[in-house]
């Protein structure tokens, strides 16, 4: 009797042992992960940043050369006008 009390007490203090140790592990991944992620959220964070940065300078490169097509347009739409009005061609200033 005395040996399986002798026994018992090791397996409990074995188990004991290793339900702590894991504990310890699991909570040692678990701050490691959290640091990872921690620096791939501020990555994330840095490139969808320089994305909206990029975004918004090509979109305000588009406007300025939407803005300039449609000035020549306009140019265009009015030397041609002019050429009827008075029966020959007008040269233009902005197009050429």
């Amino acid at each position: 009797m005395t040996q399986l009390n002798d026994l018992t007490a090791q397996v409990s203090t074995l188990c004991k042992k290793s339900y702590e140790q894991t504990s310890e592990f699991s909570t040692r991944v678990g701050e490691e992960a959290t640091r990872v992620m921690e620096g791939q959220f501020g990555q994330v964070r840095e490139m969808v940043e320089l994305g909206m940065q990029t975004q918004t300078s090509l979109y305000t490169e588009w406007m300025k050369q939407t803005a300039t097509a449609r000035d020549m347009w306009t140019e265009a739409f009015h030397s041609f006008s002019k050429s009827f009005e008075t029966g020959k061609p007008v040269k233009t200033t902005k197009a050429s």
